[in-house]
């Protein structure tokens, strides 16, 4: 998973977690702006219509609806892109209950060696 995913994730778990309607809210227009600001246009175009066609607003009052919702965006563009979809029963509690696990290496790992994935209880990490 890319950064950009990761963070729609976390943000969308911590919306639907809160009791208020604005949150919700905020969040759907935080979607929004990220459109605003993809760097790649065809990129910008895809996520836009998206939002169109799949109004975030729409599922606010479901439970865990953003967080679906944004699991259903990636996988939208993961199979347009030929690559693999993610499950949302694996995602779900990679996001939710006890948290996420950021890293279980040193901060002197070279870059770009973190890679994401479970650890052997379950729990969200980088390795």
């Amino acid at each position: 998973m890319r950064g950009a995913w990761m963070i729609l994730l976390i943000n969308s778990a911590k919306a639907d977690e809160s009791e208020g309607y604005g949150e919700k809210m905020i969040f759907c227009g935080q979607l929004r702006r990220t459109a605003d600001v993809f760097p790649c246009e065809d990129c910008k175009i895809h996520f836009m219509q998206h939002l169109e066609d799949d109004r975030p607003e729409s599922v606010v009052h479901m439970k865990d609806g953003l967080f679906g919702w944004v699991v259903r965006c990636m996988n939208s563009v993961a199979k347009r892109v030929g690559k693999k979809e993610r499950d949302y029963h694996i995602l779900y509690p990679m996001f939710h209950g006890v948290g996420m696990i950021p890293c279980n290496q040193k901060c002197t790992a070279p870059s770009g060696t973190h890679k994401p994935g479970l650890d052997g209880g379950g729990r969200f990490t980088f390795r």
